[in-house]
């Protein structure tokens, strides 16, 4: 910084001597030419003012360094002087050796450089490093229903995160409702369930919107929202896989919000559920086995259910584990391989089915034999001669049917004793023709048997059979159907007593073995032992089957069977009896009177033996067995509004298990909290003390800048930076006493804490952990930016420590010096000599309020005296013990007596109790390498920097000095106008090269600094710190919280040029120095017209690219120049011509090399 009176140099000054020697001494100067610099150098006359030139040159250079010299003079007078060198500061993180548990490393343990040895740094004071148990970080974002886990340890090409909320890889608490059973969901294939859910909520979809199952497959079901229920149609779900949620085994189906579009916290209100259910039909099941009586059968190709021929208490037993899903309704298909109309008929009206043989029954039933015409009396003799006629099968089969029908149609009963004479009637038809209470709805059932009992071989019989359905219950067989089950009453017509008296006498006889086996069977009748007196369980048992006589269906509703074994299987089975009835007759002999009866076909034989007397005897009925045979059975099983087995939500980290009997939230939301950051350390940690680094991430832009507000907060302006720190106690969270708990708010402070013995686990985040938490303040935070989390951390400072050095001896003589050895010198030296007298009491009041109470001091018999730095003894006494340092070269000088005290003689009484020796721009180190100890500590493995090394600078040059020395002196190191607080800031360190003040908000001061540092455009986030620390300790106590310290705001500049190189091989050079000439231009910090970078705000001249190209070699000419102003991506100005014309930057931008073209042409 100089102020020039005369700005002409010797060169100028010699042609204005020459021009002075023409006009006053023409004689002497005329043989010299016109132009001065063809004028011999050689000759005497122009010797002499070369010389008279050069040495007013330098009388010039005096005259113009006196204002500098006279300003440096009053700088000094005012106290003025250079900045001394300032030493790097680092936080330095141990690492404790593996199987240890502590160490200690003491204070100014030197680390070292591994970059360079000579830079070395000091622990600023003791630690004791502990082994960190550490398990887990978590930032929890209650007011957003968020969390993230953070990294142990940050990777390299991780960029940082952010605590409390905010952070990239934030993630929403978890809140899942599970519902499982393994009825529903056990299915074999897939099926479509109805799953309804009743409750209340704002709006049931967004909460329960997204469904999985236990292997991650999602599924979109169709859905239908009312007031109070929800219901979702699954097609095609399953089968699911069995798995394990919270301890308990189940087929599970999941669901959780659509946190797009809800968001689960303590200020929303949550839906609540009162129930929930599941329709669903599972279609075409196979049967898993049968058993016919005692035999297995294959199921796949079909088979009797009972045998070929069945007989009463005959069962069939089918297995299928789907009859283990009790609640279920089951529909059993089966396919019969033909129906079985004459079993268990509906109706009494012969069908074309019922004919066995056709011809035969039409000829008996127009022929002239007694019973024939007793029936022809029952139908029209028209309809006769239409049977006699007919000869077509189908036309034959339509009349006999239509006479048949008539005569069981008909009035009355077709029983006439004289007609019947020589028809054997069965038991059943007997006991009806001789009852006297027949109804009339039963006449037609009596008409058919008695047809059946005439034409006995030309017609089907109806036969009667029942049968009952069971299933075992772990300990008797008990009935499907829905009916009372009473001791069962004989059949009436077991009960009569009239009996004909020739049947009587051969039954005996004619009993067969069959019968005798069905009567042993009946008294062990496993049936009627277990059913009487017992009313079953309504299971809405129906069969349409009627008894396995006709394709249909089974239903019942599955009671709680339980596992049995069969025939050597173990499965769940039910089980079908023949209870009464059959499906047929056996075989036997039956007595009769009528010869020809028993010889039909052969009547010349029967005609023998009539002559022979023989009119009856004993006719051999056939057995006559139609079983049923089942092709295929499939089943279907059916739910309406069947309960979960289980019902459970995983909320906020926990499991709640759910009451289906009663209401309850599925989700839940951390209630109570502000967003906290969580340590969990595995091991009890309880009485440590831990020291912690926040290793801070840069902010260089305000978009990077996120902030949390809760939703219903209405406060407005700065955000909270006040924290709590606490721990679990086994009952609540305990306040930590913690010293610079803050620190990730930008103090840049190590916390210190220590953790109380009683901390105790609780489960949180899925594990059961000591956790310590930190819980922010307000309605308001900006989310700390990270690098890294770092236990066991100390400053350190890029300094060497000397204590006791000896300086030397006094000789009590004026302006005594001394010289430290080690150079340069940091400040907070402490200066000690030994003097024989006491201090009167008078000076040591002088004393002590320079340097403490403590400046007087006893060591081994002997008074020492600490003294006390001053710039320069201006203002001190004969009774001031001061002295003057030269921090550059260590020299130590002490005063004349006057301005100044001597010291007293002594040997080897002056001594540098203490400094530290270093600081400079070397110790402003990267990240990763201080990391070399220069001595063994036991028990450390490691130590490391993860942090760069800052704050280093070299002692303030003079000229640097002069140019911060007036706006010293002007704002008296404090801030009021704009001006203070630019000057200010680039006065708190040497690393800020430009700052300026930006209009923002009232009540709030916002500073933009640029870095000192080319290669970096934007401050860190410690020099940030820093200058904002140093303007609020000089700024008034209303505004310190509202001064913001932020990175520069860049526009870009775009440069489109096209120029005229001077050769073709050229083109590669002209235009790869264009572009670097273009830039360097347009850098911040070392670009501009001087290069010494540009001002906010500033005017980019289109004259000034111009004069940069054509400083560019090999540029012939420049035929083209646009400068474009980008803002937010679009070109906002645009500068056009040769030689005129300008584009202007934002009052708070600097310029940065855009977008750059140079386009070449011949």
């Amino acid at each position: 910084m100089h102020f020039h009176l005369d700005h002409r140099t010797a060169e100028d000054i010699f042609k204005h001597t020459v021009e002075l020697a023409r006009e006053y001494c023409p004689e002497w100067t005329k043989d010299w030419p016109e132009n001065v610099n063809e004028i011999n150098t050689k000759d005497f006359r122009v010797v002499v003012l070369k010389l008279f030139s050069e040495l007013s040159e330098t009388i010039i250079e005096q005259l113009n360094i006196l204002p500098y010299k006279y300003l440096v003079a009053f700088l000094d007078l005012m106290g003025v002087y250079p900045l001394p060198a300032e030493p790097a500061k680092v936080p330095l993180s141990f690492t404790i050796a593996e199987g240890a548990t502590s160490t200690y490393v003491p204070f100014r343990t030197q680390v070292a450089s591994s970059e360079n040895g000579d830079v070395i740094f000091e622990t600023q004071e003791g630690l004791s490093v502990f082994h960190t148990p550490l398990q887990q970080i978590v930032s929890l974002n209650p007011w957003f229903g968020q969390f993230t886990n953070h990294p142990l340890i940050l990777e390299e090409q991780q960029q940082g995160f952010y605590i409390f909320g905010k952070d990239d890889k934030e993630q929403y608490i978890p809140h899942k409702m599970y519902l499982g059973d393994s009825m529903i969901f056990s299915s074999e294939k897939p099926v479509d369930i109805k799953i309804k859910i009743i409750g209340s909520a704002k709006n049931f979809l967004p909460y329960f919107s997204i469904w999985k199952d236990s292997t991650g497959k999602v599924y979109e079901p169709k859905n239908k929202v009312g007031e109070e229920e929800f219901e979702l149609t699954f097609e095609g779900i399953g089968p699911l896989e069995k798995s394990v949620v919270n301890g308990i085994e189940d087929y599970w189906l999941s669901v959780e919000p659509d946190f797009t579009e809800v968001k689960i916290s303590e200020e929303v209100i949550l839906p609540k559920i009162s129930r929930v259910s599941a329709d669903l039909k599972v279609s075409n099941l196979l049967l898993d086995s049968a058993i016919a009586n005692d035999s297995s059968v294959e199921i796949e190709k079909g088979f009797y259910p009972f045998g070929e021929t069945p007989k009463k208490l005959d069962t069939c037993y089918i297995a299928s584990h789907n009859f283990a899903k009790t609640g279920a309704q089951i529909s059993m298909n089966i396919n019969l391989q033909e129906d079985l109309p004459h079993i268990n008929p509906t109706s009494y009206t012969v069908a074309k089915s019922d004919i066995k043989d056709l011809f035969l029954l039409k000829r008996r039933l127009i022929s002239n034999s007694r019973i024939s015409k007793h029936l022809q009396t029952k139908f029209s003799a028209e309809l006769k001669g239409e049977i006699d006629k007919a000869e077509e099968p189908d036309q034959v089969s339509e009349k006999v049917l239509e006479a048949l029908n008539a005569m069981i149609d008909s009035e009355g009963l077709l029983y006439d004793k004289k007609a019947f004479k020589d028809v054997v009637l069965r038991e059943e038809a007997r006991y009806y023709v001789y009852s006297s209470d027949v109804e009339e709805r039963d006449v037609k059932h009596i008409n058919r048997l008695l047809l059946e009992d005439i034409f006995h071989t030309e017609l089907q019989k109806h036969v009667e059979v029942e049968l009952s359905w069971e299933y075992w219950n772990g300990e008797r067989w008990l009935s499907l159907e829905e009916k009372e089950t009473v001791d069962k009453e004989k059949d009436p017509k077991d009960e009569r007593e009239v009996e004909d008296e020739f049947e009587v006498a051969d039954k005996r006889e004619v009993e067969d073995e069959e019968d005798a086996r069905e009567d042993e069977n009946e008294v062990e009748d496993e049936f009627l032992a277990v059913e009487k007196s017992k009313k079953a369980k309504s299971f809405e048992f129906q069969d349409d089957t009627q008894g396995l006589t006709k394709s249909g269906r089974i239903t019942f509703v599955c009671p709680a069977m339980k596992s049995v074994e069969i025939n050597g299987v173990k499965h769940y089975w039910i089980r079908a009896r023949i209870s009464s009835g059959t499906y047929g007759i056996p075989g036997k002999y039956l007595k009769t009177r009528n010869i020809l009866e028993i010889l039909d076909g052969w009547d010349d034989i029967a005609n023998i033996l009539i002559k022979e007397g023989i009119t009856g005897g004993v006719r051999y009925q056939t057995p006559e067995y139609t079983p049923p045979f089942i092709e295929n059975v499939v089943m279907d099983i059916t739910f309406r509004e069947k309960e979960f087995s289980h019902i459970q939500s995983h909320s906020n980290f926990e499991y709640f298990i759910h009451d289906q009997q009663k209401t309850f939230y599925p989700y839940r939301p951390v209630i109570g909290e502000n967003p906290s950051l969580y340590f969990g350390f595995n091991k009890n940690v309880g009485g440590i003390a831990y020291t912690l680094y926040f290793a801070m991430r840069e902010i260089y832009n305000d978009k990077d800048i996120r902030t949390l507000v809760k939703s219903t907060s209405k406060k407005n302006g700065i955000a909270s930076a006040a924290v709590t720190w606490k721990y679990f106690d086994g009952t609540t969270w305990k306040t930590l006493e913690v010293e610079n708990g803050d620190s990730f708010f930008g103090s840049g402070e190590i916390t210190k804490f220590f953790i109380p013995k009683n901390i105790q686990p609780m489960h949180k985040f899925g594990k059961s952990l000591y956790w310590i938490k930190v819980e922010i303040e307000g309605d308001k935070v900006v989310s700390p930016s990270l690098k890294g989390i770092h236990f066991n951390s100390v400053w350190a400072k890029n300094s060497v420590t000397i204590t006791n050095e000896i300086l030397g001896s006094s000789n009590h003589t004026p302006n005594l010096k001394f010289q430290l050895t080690q150079t340069p010198i940091l400040k907070n030296q402490q200066l000690i000599v030994h003097e024989s007298k006491l201090v009167p009491n008078e000076e040591r009041e002088l004393l002590f309020a320079e340097e403490g109470q403590d400046a007087i001091f006893t060591k081994e018999g002997k008074t020492w005296v600490r003294w006390h730095e001053v710039l320069d003894f201006s203002g001190s006494t004969p009774f001031s013990r001061h002295y003057t340092l030269n921090r550059q070269d260590g020299t130590i000088t002490f005063g004349d007596g006057l301005k100044g005290m001597i010291p007293s003689a002594g040997k080897d009484n002056i001594v540098a109790k203490i400094y530290s020796s270093g600081g400079g721009r070397s110790g402003n180190v990267s990240i990763g390498t201080v990391s070399s100890l220069t001595i063994n500590i036991a028990n450390i493995d490691s130590v490391n920097n993860y942090a760069v090394a800052l704050g280093g600078n070299d002692q303030e040059s003079l000229d640097d000095a002069v140019k911060r020395g007036p706006q010293t002196i002007k704002s008296k190191d404090r801030v009021v106008t704009k001006e203070d607080y630019e000057w200010l800031a680039l006065m708190a360190s040497q690393e800020v090269a430009k700052a300026k003040y930006i209009d923002s908000n009232r009540g709030e001061v916002t500073i933009a600094i640029v870095p000192s540092d080319e290669s970096e455009i934007y401050p860190k986030k410690a020099l940030l710190d820093n200058v904002r620390e140093y303007l609020q300790k000089r700024a008034l106590l209303t505004i310190t919280e509202g001064i913001r310290v932020i990175g520069p705001r860049y526009q870009k500049v775009n440069i489109i040029t096209e120029i005229v190189p001077t050769s073709v091989t050229e083109i590669a050079q002209v235009e790869e120095k264009c572009l670097r000439f273009l830039s360097n231009f347009l850098h911040p910090t070392k670009g501009g017209r001087d290069q010494k970078g540009w001002e906010f705000g500033s005017r980019i001249l289109i004259a000034d690219v111009v004069r940069i190209l054509n400083s560019v070699e090999n540029v012939v000419s420049i035929k083209k120049i646009t400068v474009e102003k980008v803002q937010e991506g679009v070109v906002a100005e645009t500068a056009y011509g040769s030689n005129q014309g300008w584009i202007t930057l934002e009052a708070d931008a600097l310029p940065i090399a855009g977008n750059i073209q140079i386009n070449i042409t011949a």
